[in-house]
């Protein structure tokens, strides 16, 4: 019976890759997102599955598949790989705790089924560390193996290395990764170990780098900036020419109408005296 994918099974779905040979067939192990940006899609992967190959392919949650480049940097057993930019993928959150000792609780990890496609499969983690079962003394934890724990799940599962693990309550749908998987404990084991979210942040840092700083903003001067946010200023209007006031008061006027012009006065003829 298939167990019920809960919620934040399918948000983490986002999260997790199949990294396949393109080479040879049915030869893939998993992978997740370590960083999901405008320019760069960066999936981390176990170096064991890594090392040797030239023909590497990536496959997200939505089917899309993109070629991938080995990175020279590899550490703590995991390999970082460049993609072309997936813009909806997410990378993994990690659980935020000062705590690298964790409780018992349930789990889920998400395995590739084919190169293609993942499944949900259910875990449970137990909070001793391998190391400390292989002490006489099986009280007494061994040196830094806080930094470990073993993860419970379905026997014959060989592809499980470099499954992120999720918590399954963490009292929102957002799924959290507790840890990712190391290796097997035994062979036809039942147990996986996983190394803890706090140590491996560290590891991941050493393999991504820092962050590159942003470019300085050029500084601009009050005056241009105020000039900027006002209104661009109107053109000037063209000055108007000067007319003298004699030619402005007789546009002004109204022509003349022939009535009202001056009569011309006649001249008077000397009035001739009658003799008689």
């Amino acid at each position: 019976m298939r167990p019920e994918i809960p919620r934040s099974a399918t948000q983490a779905m986002r999260c997790v890759v199949v990294v396949f040979d393109r080479k040879i067939t049915g030869d893939y192990c998993t992978g997740f997102v370590a960083v999901a940006n405008t320019s760069a899609t960066l999936v981390v992967a176990p170096s064991s599955f890594v090392s040797g190959r030239k023909h590497l392919g990536v496959c997200f949650f939505d089917g899309i598949q993109s070629r991938a480049r080995a990175a020279v940097s590899a550490k703590g057993g995991f390999c970082l790989l460049t993609t072309k930019v997936h813009t909806s993928c997410e990378e993994v959150n990690w659980m935020e705790s000062n705590s690298s000792l964790l409780t018992p609780s349930s789990t889920f990890i998400l395995p590739p089924q084919s190169p293609t496609n993942s499944y949900y499969q259910p875990s449970f983690i137990v909070v001793e560390s391998l190391r400390s079962y292989l002490l006489e003394n099986y009280r007494k934890l061994a040196v830094h193996s806080e930094n470990y724990f073993l993860v419970s799940c379905e026997a014959g599962k060989t592809d499980l290395i470099g499954a992120p693990v999720f918590t399954t309550d963490n009292g929102s749908t957002k799924s959290i990764a507790l840890g990712v998987v190391l290796t097997d404990c035994r062979t036809e084991s039942e147990i996986r170990v996983a190394i803890t979210a706090t140590h491996f942040k560290e590891i991941l840092k050493s393999l991504v780098g820092p962050a590159p700083p942003s470019p300085p903003r050029r500084k601009r001067s009050k005056n241009i900036e105020e000039e900027v946010e006002k209104d661009p200023p109107t053109p000037p209007s063209p000055p108007r020419r000067k007319r003298s006031k004699n030619i402005e008061e007789e546009v002004e006027k109204d022509p003349p109408t022939p009535s009202s012009l001056p009569r011309r006065k006649r001249r008077k003829r000397p009035s001739k005296k009658r003799t008689e």
